[in-house]
C-alpha cells in the first residue's frame, strides 16, 4: 500500500511540474531574436494591410525527432526550451501587429458565423481579423546563421495553420530559408 501511495505521489508530482506555466524571462530579447521574428510577421502578412493578433509572449519550442532529422538537421539537439520572452519590445509601433494576452484574447470562429447566419465571406474575414498568432521561442544553429521557430494562427476549429520555419541570415538581414519543414493547414 506504501509502495503505491508513493509511486501515485510521484506520478502526480510529475504531471504537476510538466503542466507549470513557462517562465517569463527577465532578459529582453537580443537584436537576432527580434530580428527573425519581426522578419516572419513581414514575411506572413505579405504586404497586406491587414492587422494580426499575435500573443504578447513566445510559447515554448520543443521540436521532435523529425525536425531534427529534416528541416533542423543542422541544429544542436537540446533540452526544450521552456522559459518564454515578451514580445512587447520586438513589435513596439508597429502598426499591423495588435499584441495580445491569448488568455483573454476571443476568437471568432468562422463556423459559428454561418451556423448564425453571416454569409460564408463575412464569416471567414471576421475570424482573420480576430484569430491569435503565436509564435514560439527561437533556436539557432552553432553558427547564428540559421534559426528555427514553431508559429500558430489559430481563427477557430477548422481554421487555422501552423508549423516549423528556418530563416536564414544572409548580408545581414533574416530571410525565410529555402529549407522545408511540417505545416499543417485546418
Amino acid at each position: 500500500m506504501r509502495g503505491l501511495l508513493l509511486l501515485l505521489a510521484f506520478v502526480f508530482a510529475g504531471q504537476s511540474n510538466s503542466d507549470a506555466p513557462p517562465k517569463l524571462s527577465s532578459t529582453p530579447l537580443d537584436a537576432d531574436r527580434i530580428g527573425v521574428y519581426r522578419a516572419f510577421v513581414a514575411q506572413y502578412l505579405d504586404g497586406s494591410r491587414a492587422i494580426i493578433n499575435l500573443a504578447q509572449t513566445t510559447s515554448t519550442f520543443a521540436p521532435d525527432k523529425e525536425d531534427f532529422t529534416g528541416c533542423m538537421k543542422n541544429f544542436p539537439v537540446a533540452k526544450p526550451i521552456v522559459e518564454v520572452h515578451s514580445l512587447e519590445g520586438a513589435f513596439a509601433g508597429e502598426k499591423q501587429v495588435r499584441l495580445v494576452d491569448p488568455a483573454k484574447h476571443q476568437i471568432s470562429d468562422p463556423e459559428d458565423g454561418m451556423r448564425q447566419g453571416q454569409a460564408v465571406d463575412d464569416a471567414v474575414n471576421m475570424g482573420f481579423d480576430a484569430a491569435l498568432m503565436t509564435l514560439s521561442e527561437i533556436i539557432f544553429d552553432t553558427s547564428r546563421k540559421h534559426a528555427a521557430l514553431y508559429y500558430s494562427f489559430h481563427c477557430g476549429r477548422l481554421c487555422g495553420n501552423g508549423g516549423t520555419v528556418i530563416y536564414e541570415r544572409k548580408a545581414g538581414k533574416w530571410i525565410p530559408s529555402k529549407s522545408s519543414c511540417g505545416s499543417w493547414v485546418s
